[in-house]
């Protein structure tokens, strides 16, 4: 559904890139969308405060509202996470919105049942790689974009673990920053409109 106009240009990737390597900036994460149970963001902030402990360097933005926002926010108490986890409020789909998605490194999918959501490709055109639950989902994404990491699904510690290699290595999202935009380049709405338009040239020229 995104448009071309939301994929990051060559200039932004560039600032990117050179964010993720210098090694005193903190690992940038995100969830954004609905804050209820299946979404399993317990999950994400469970996998950040095993990370956290181990010595990575992160800070985790939660953008959002839903019927778990409270629990969450005891929960960020108890891990004692308040000062490298942010609740922010959701975002109109526009350049608000989008400006929340480019200052970030990485997105987290704990999907705890089968997701399509479009946040894939949202934090493509963004520049931004995903960590995400290996869900017949995105685990196409992965195939497809190679800017998904995948980890056994709903197994919390190789999530926590490779959570911990990405903020403690940033340097290996950048090839993941420049597959997301070349997939998200690729596969914009109006990317697939033509696709179709050739498609039936083609089957009406064959018949």
């Amino acid at each position: 559904n995104f448009s071309e106009e939301h994929v990051v240009h060559d200039d932004f990737v560039a600032e990117k890139i050179a964010r993720l390597q210098d090694a005193l900036e903190p690992l940038r994460v995100l969830y954004f969308g609905r804050l209820v149970p299946y979404k399993g963001v317990d999950r994400m902030l469970d996998a950040v405060a095993r990370a956290h402990a181990r010595g990575a360097k992160l800070r985790f933005d939660i953008m959002g509202s839903g019927e778990q926002q409270d629990a969450l926010r005891e929960q960020v108490a108890k891990l004692g996470l308040q000062d490298i986890v942010r609740f922010l409020p959701p975002r109109e789909y526009g350049d608000g919105f989008f400006q929340v998605l480019r200052d970030n490194d990485l997105l987290l999918a704990c999907p705890l049942s089968g997701d399509t959501p479009r946040s894939a490709w949202d934090a493509l055109a963004s520049a931004m790689p995903l960590l995400a639950f290996d869900t017949p989902f995105y685990k196409s994404m992965a195939s497809l974009s190679q800017a998904v990491s995948v980890t056994p699904w709903p197994e919390l510690a190789p999530f926590a673990d490779k959570l911990y290699e990405l903020a403690a290595n940033k340097e290996l999202l950048v090839p993941q920053v420049q597959s997301a935009v070349s997939a998200a380049r690729g596969n914009s709405g109006r990317a697939w409109l033509k696709r179709r338009v050739e498609w039936i040239e083609e089957l009406l020229s064959a018949a």
